[in-house]
């Protein structure tokens, strides 16, 4: 395999995992194929280390983070995206310090937390539609029992896709009313 370019973009929403790979790919044909959607500024198919080959897996990264909006739109739209002959899965990669037990669940749902005492719905809306560029379909500001005028400091946001979910938790926190914000898929009740 060919040596990998050093990732200069440290935006978790730009990266993306290509999982189900032809064995026979490299960094220059997975490179080949997702340049005609932007710049990237790191491509690597994952090796064995001690046999060298493709362990059929890798991830590219894209200069401009909006660009994975199109590719995954584009898997949408178009079908499966086939590289080498093989239809690939591919999906944004969730950082790996992101250990909490979400983060890999197919949600559109996500949990907003440690918001401030005077944010609105309106405000966690346009904070979110700011963000990804897209409307959301709903928020569900969660108020007090004993005031039901006062929110108890969470929500729940419901989006239009799970890549929607995916891309928020890749940034974690967002700005609500100029305070910083927890963001992550929400835990589904049993």
């Amino acid at each position: 395999m060919e040596n990998r370019q050093e990732n200069t973009n440290n935006d978790p929403r730009a990266k993306l995992f290509v999982g189900g790979l032809n064995r026979e790919t490299t960094n220059e044909t997975l490179r080949e194929y997702f340049e005609a959607y932007g710049e990237l500024t790191d491509v690597v198919v994952i090796c064995d280390s001690a046999t060298k080959k493709s362990r059929g897996f890798g991830y590219v990264t894209f200069a401009d983070y909006k660009v994975t909006r199109n590719v995954l739109k584009d898997k949408v739209e178009n079908g499966a995206h086939r590289i080498d002959g093989k239809e690939v899965e591919v999906k944004r990669a969730i950082p790996r310090d992101d250990n909490s037990a979400t983060s890999h669940e197919k949600t559109k749902k996500i949990f907003v937390g440690g918001l401030p005492e005077d944010a609105t719905k309106e405000d966690i809306q346009e904070a979110i539609e700011s963000l990804l560029e897209e409307k959301v379909d709903k928020v569900d500001l969660i108020m007090k029992k004993e005031d039901e005028t006062k929110h108890r400091g969470f929500a729940f946001v419901e989006l239009n896709n799970e890549d929607q979910a995916d891309e928020l938790c890749c940034v974690k926190k967002i700005h609500v009313k100029g305070k910083m914000v927890e963001a992550k898929k929400a835990t589904p009740r049993d």
